[in-house]
């Protein structure tokens, strides 16, 4: 950069560097840039424009966040239904026991 520089030169480097998310060492020696005249450019910069010229990486304060305590209610097994002749079913969980089903589903289809 020429040796003579002004606001308008130095405002739109600054503003690069801001989203760049660069250390400004960094950035400066990729540039070509004297990490001094850019720090000072910077602060003037910072200086006029306060606020609205804060680094966009940084991050935006802290929000508060609340919990609720929940609990976990485990489902049952899902039930099936068995069709037996003449239209009848049968439901049962679906823990069942596949002897004692086997058997009940012979008694009821003997004694329809």
């Amino acid at each position: 950069m020429k040796r003579s520089s002004t606001d308008q030169e130095w405002t739109p480097i600054v503003a690069e560097w801001r989203t760049s998310d660069l250390s400004v060492a960094e950035f400066c020696r990729r540039k070509g840039l004297s990490q001094w005249t850019f720090r000072y450019w910077r602060k003037k910069a910072e200086a006029k424009g306060a606020g609205r010229l804060r680094r966009a990486s940084t991050p935006p304060p802290a929000t508060r966040v609340s919990f609720v305590s929940a609990r976990l209610v485990e489902a049952g097994p899902t039930p099936i239904e068995v069709a037996l002749s003449g239209g009848r079913s049968l439901r049962v969980r679906g823990d069942f026991d596949e002897a004692v089903l086997r058997k009940l589903v012979t008694t009821l289809e003997a004694h329809r």
